[in-house]
């Protein structure tokens, strides 16, 4: 009765329009009720037979460009090729009809069984409503998110190409200027453009709560031009890109402003690349899956891809508005900072973070490509440079709130074996206690 008397109370308030907008909500409920009932009785048969046969049932989260694929990986590996007693079980997967890759989809579906949403849908949505049903969810996709702290991605291949797809992706590498055996980089600097195309694919308004991870395009330039005198062709990424790159060189391609441009050759580039310069971002999560050398700059700190020596790490400086003084590691973590989700983060704390120059991006390009890359060895001096900075970034980062936080990667930072600027170390000394 006191819900009846409440929706005549809008009505009043609210006239026709409320009205005419209270009948639509209640007729699309009307109609997805036998969607509810269905969805219901498979989630109570699966939670019957459970000590029998296990059924889990989950959306793969295609809409966001880096947990479809590096996600969808790791499930992969860990269910098909390892044999993980957590995976073990019958899955009911299905994607979302709006997904950010066509050839991501293409690919994993020739590795996976992926159903039709119209049939698993209304089961999830049922599983989502209720706390009972939360064990037929597969936590990696839901609850659980992973980096790959275990380094799979360098033991395990989890996607291929057929035959006619290498062919083709060769054919468009020669469209662009390069013989065939000819080697080439992938350059993927994130700027305002990408973040108004992430906003539309998510549907959302809050374009500018990422601004702080967007970056110049110029100032990568010099790194690239050092890149082609190595013999290497550098493809500018991007889906969309706010201005095109401003080069006369012709090992230099805008691939991001070409017409050749792709889902297809998105995942070819990136999988056949020498390595990524990376900003740190959705593309990049390709390279990373095919196991390819990476030169990350990176925001928050505690996003850094910590776990594998074929990744190079550069971060900001965080710079203090009020006093004009640098940030410690260790202030940046107690204010807070390390774990920013927005720009609004930062400005709450009064603190600018400062996009490293030209020459420092040519610095650190410069150190990864003759350090990881050509894997020359490290000086001693670097050695313990690179271990005092590890065993102060854990030391801080394990007596951190992080896990209450909303973060929730499971296992984060269990180990630090990538490698950090040795350039920024010895410019930025409090970031060593």
């Amino acid at each position: 009765m006191k819900f009846l008397l409440k929706q005549l109370k809008d009505v009043k308030k609210g006239g026709s329009k409320t009205f005419f907008f209270k009948i639509f909500l209640s007729l699309k409920y009307i109609i997805k009720l036998p969607f509810f009932i269905y969805g219901l009785l498979f989630c109570l048969l699966f939670k019957i037979i459970k000590p029998f046969i296990k059924f889990k049932v989950q959306q793969i989260p295609a809409e966001n460009f880096g947990d479809f694929l590096h996600l969808t990986s790791l499930y992969y590996i860990k269910k098909k090729i390892l044999k993980e007693k957590e995976y073990e079980g019958i899955d009911l997967l299905f994607i979302k009809s709006v997904f950010y890759n066509k050839q991501i989809k293409k690919m994993f579906s020739r590795k996976l069984f992926i159903l039709p949403e119209l049939l698993i849908k209304p089961i999830f949505e049922v599983i989502q409503l209720f706390p009972f049903f939360q064990d037929l969810k597969i936590p990696i996709f839901s609850n659980r998110l992973e980096y790959d702290e275990d380094n799979l991605f360098e033991k395990y291949k989890s996607l291929n190409f057929t035959n006619s797809e290498i062919s083709k992706g060769e054919i468009l590498l020669n469209k662009f200027g390069l013989k065939k055996g000819q080697k080439f980089i992938c350059l993927a600097v994130r700027d305002k453009k990408f973040s108004n195309l992430k906003s539309e694919i998510l549907s959302t308004d809050n374009v500018e709560a990422n601004n702080f991870r967007n970056y110049e395009i110029e100032n990568f330039l010099s790194a690239a031009e050092f890149c082609t005198k190595k013999g290497l062709f550098v493809f500018r990424m991007g889906k969309e890109a706010q201005q095109k790159i401003n080069t006369n060189n012709p090992m230099i391609i805008d691939y991001a402003n070409s017409e050749f441009k792709s889902d297809f050759m998105d995942i070819f580039l990136g999988s056949n690349c020498e390595f990524c310069i990376s900003t740190s971002y959705g593309f990049d999560h390709i390279p990373y899956v095919f196991n390819k050398p990476m030169a990350m700059i990176t925001v928050p700190v505690v996003d850094f891809r910590a776990h594998s020596k074929r990744i190079f790490i550069l971060s900001r400086r965080h710079v203090d508005v009020q006093t004009g003084s640098d940030l410690s590691l260790k202030e940046i973590f107690m204010r807070g900072l390390a774990f920013a989700d927005s720009t609004d983060d930062y400005s709450k704390q009064k603190v600018k973070i400062i996009e490293p120059k030209s020459g420092e991006i040519k610095d650190f390009i410069i150190e990864f490509y003759n350090k990881i890359y050509k894997k020359q060895d490290f000086s001693k001096d670097e050695v313990q440079l690179q271990e005092k900075f590890k065993n102060n970034y854990l030391k801080i980062f394990r007596t951190s709130n992080y896990f209450n936080k909303k973060k929730h990667y499971k296992n984060l930072h269990k180990n630090f074996s990538s490698y950090f600027s040795t350039t920024f170390l010895k410019n930025n000394k409090n970031w060593l206690s």
